[in-house]
């Protein structure tokens, strides 16, 4: 094996490690935000009962009495969907230097994180959601901008700052290789 091979394999495992870190982040604070609102501001119902709502959308209203199976699917649906927006979020920073270099700075990331994550409630509300069968709700615009507003915190942020922290490293890695004389592919 080269040295060049044992590089681009490490590079895969940090991605891949960069990604599921990103994924779990956004799981677990998505997943919070979503106990919360239910459970101690709306009153309507429990943590469970959030997970199961999720499992709802692929099994149908069995998942509401099927205890703790259907709220681990649930849960498990939950941060693979987390994760697939950290992979779309990572893939459009690898793809738009633009994207990389807002990225740099504090109020880039921060700026960059917010819209991703209305963004991505945007795309879950008014296209996953009702794909899924769950979208007949109306919703009120307190809760809508209560959703927005948390999904460009506890979805756009760690997504934004946990991605850029690994593409700045990663270009501080190219750059260094490359005043040397070093390829990097």
């Amino acid at each position: 094996m080269s040295a060049g091979s044992v590089s681009v394999a490490h590079t895969h495992r940090g991605n891949a490690a960069t990604i599921l870190l990103a994924g779990a982040a956004v799981g677990v604070l998505d997943g919070l935000f979503a106990i919360v609102l239910r459970v101690f501001v709306y009153r309507s119902g429990t943590a469970e009962q959030v997970f199961q709502g999720i499992a709802r959308g692929l099994i149908g209203p069995a998942a509401l009495q099927g205890g703790h199976a259907s709220a681990l699917l649930g849960l498990v649906l939950h941060f693979t969907i987390a994760t697939i927006w950290a992979i779309v979020f990572w893939v459009a920073v690898g793809q738009f230097a633009g994207l990389r270099r807002v990225l740099q700075t504090t109020a880039g990331t921060i700026a960059v994180g917010a819209l991703f994550g209305a963004f991505v409630w945007l795309v879950m509300r008014f296209g996953v959601i009702p794909m899924a069968g769950l979208g007949g709700r109306t919703i009120q615009v307190r809760q809508f901008l209560v959703m927005l507003i948390g999904h460009m915190v506890v979805v756009g942020q760690p997504l934004a700052w946990i991605i850029a922290r690994r593409a700045r490293d990663a270009d501080q890695r190219v750059s260094g290789s490359a005043s040397q004389g070093v390829r990097s592919d």
